[in-house]
Protein backbone atom coordinates (compact mmCIF):
# COMPACT_ATOMS: atom_id res chain seq x y z
CA UNK A 1 0.00 0.00 0.00
CA UNK A 2 1.43 3.37 -1.00
CA UNK A 3 -1.02 5.69 0.74
CA UNK A 4 -4.57 5.91 2.03
CA UNK A 5 -7.22 8.42 1.03
CA UNK A 6 -10.77 8.59 2.29
CA UNK A 7 -14.07 10.38 1.77
CA UNK A 8 -16.26 11.27 4.74
CA UNK A 9 -19.92 11.87 3.83
CA UNK A 10 -22.10 14.06 6.05
CA UNK A 11 -25.47 14.14 4.30
CA UNK A 12 -25.19 17.24 2.11
CA UNK A 13 -21.42 17.68 2.21
CA UNK A 14 -18.27 15.57 2.00
CA UNK A 15 -14.64 15.90 3.04
CA UNK A 16 -11.92 13.92 1.30
CA UNK A 17 -8.15 13.71 1.52
CA UNK A 18 -5.10 11.76 2.56
CA UNK A 19 -5.56 9.77 5.76
CA UNK A 20 -3.23 10.91 8.52
CA UNK A 21 -3.83 8.33 11.27
CA UNK A 22 -5.47 5.04 12.19
CA UNK A 23 -8.74 6.79 12.98
CA UNK A 24 -8.99 7.91 9.33
CA UNK A 25 -8.71 11.59 10.19
CA UNK A 26 -7.75 13.60 7.11
CA UNK A 27 -4.89 15.96 6.40
CA UNK A 28 -6.93 19.11 5.80
CA UNK A 29 -4.47 20.89 3.51
CA UNK A 30 -4.36 21.34 -0.26
CA UNK A 31 -0.85 19.85 -0.29
CA UNK A 32 -2.39 16.52 0.72
CA UNK A 33 -5.21 16.69 -1.83
CA UNK A 34 -7.86 17.83 0.64
CA UNK A 35 -11.23 18.22 -1.01
CA UNK A 36 -14.51 19.67 0.30
CA UNK A 37 -17.84 19.57 -1.52
CA UNK A 38 -21.51 20.27 -0.89
CA UNK A 39 -24.59 19.19 -2.82
CA UNK A 40 -27.06 16.41 -3.29
CA UNK A 41 -26.03 12.81 -2.77
CA UNK A 42 -25.79 12.36 -6.55
CA UNK A 43 -23.66 15.50 -6.96
CA UNK A 44 -21.36 14.46 -4.13
CA UNK A 45 -20.96 10.97 -5.56
CA UNK A 46 -20.05 12.43 -8.96
CA UNK A 47 -17.60 15.00 -7.55
CA UNK A 48 -15.93 12.47 -5.24
CA UNK A 49 -15.60 9.96 -8.07
CA UNK A 50 -13.90 12.65 -10.16
CA UNK A 51 -11.60 13.46 -7.24
CA UNK A 52 -10.61 9.80 -6.84
CA UNK A 53 -10.11 9.42 -10.59
CA UNK A 54 -7.78 12.44 -10.73
CA UNK A 55 -5.85 11.11 -7.73
CA UNK A 56 -5.44 7.66 -9.26
CA UNK A 57 -4.29 9.08 -12.60
CA UNK A 58 -1.32 10.97 -11.11
CA UNK A 59 2.10 9.65 -12.22
CA UNK A 60 4.09 7.73 -9.59
CA UNK A 61 7.86 7.18 -9.47
CA UNK A 62 9.82 4.54 -7.52
CA UNK A 63 13.11 5.94 -6.20
CA UNK A 64 15.85 3.46 -5.16
CA UNK A 65 19.07 3.62 -3.17
CA UNK A 66 20.89 0.23 -3.35
CA UNK A 67 23.33 -0.57 -0.53
CA UNK A 68 26.20 -3.07 -0.51
CA UNK A 69 24.69 -4.96 2.44
CA UNK A 70 21.61 -5.73 0.33
CA UNK A 71 19.27 -3.62 2.48
CA UNK A 72 18.08 -1.29 -0.25
CA UNK A 73 15.97 1.77 0.47
CA UNK A 74 13.01 2.69 -1.70
CA UNK A 75 10.33 5.30 -1.69
CA UNK A 76 7.41 6.00 -3.98
CA UNK A 77 6.41 9.55 -4.81
CA UNK A 78 4.10 11.53 -7.03
CA UNK A 79 6.21 12.49 -10.05
CA UNK A 80 4.90 16.03 -10.43
CA UNK A 81 5.24 17.12 -6.77
CA UNK A 82 7.76 14.76 -5.19
CA UNK A 83 5.28 14.05 -2.36
CA UNK A 84 6.45 10.82 -0.76
CA UNK A 85 3.70 8.20 -0.59
CA UNK A 86 5.55 5.35 1.15
CA UNK A 87 9.07 4.38 2.18
CA UNK A 88 10.78 1.03 2.65
CA UNK A 89 14.19 0.88 4.31
CA UNK A 90 16.34 3.72 5.57
CA UNK A 91 16.74 6.58 3.10
CA UNK A 92 20.31 7.99 3.31
CA UNK A 93 20.42 10.98 5.65
CA UNK A 94 23.42 12.44 3.82
CA UNK A 95 21.26 13.55 0.90
CA UNK A 96 22.96 11.21 -1.56
CA UNK A 97 21.28 10.89 -4.93
CA UNK A 98 19.26 7.77 -5.67
CA UNK A 99 20.64 5.23 -8.11
CA UNK A 100 17.32 4.81 -9.93
CA UNK A 101 14.12 6.79 -10.58
CA UNK A 102 11.68 4.46 -12.28
CA UNK A 103 8.22 5.46 -13.50
CA UNK A 104 5.67 3.12 -11.94
CA UNK A 105 2.68 4.72 -13.58
CA UNK A 106 3.39 7.38 -16.22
Amino acid sequence: MLAEWAVHFYGTHALAGKVRDQLFNLHESPEHGFFRASGTVEELAERCAGWFESLLSRPVVRVEWPFKDGKDATHWEFAETGEILATRGSIPADGSSPAHRLPVRP
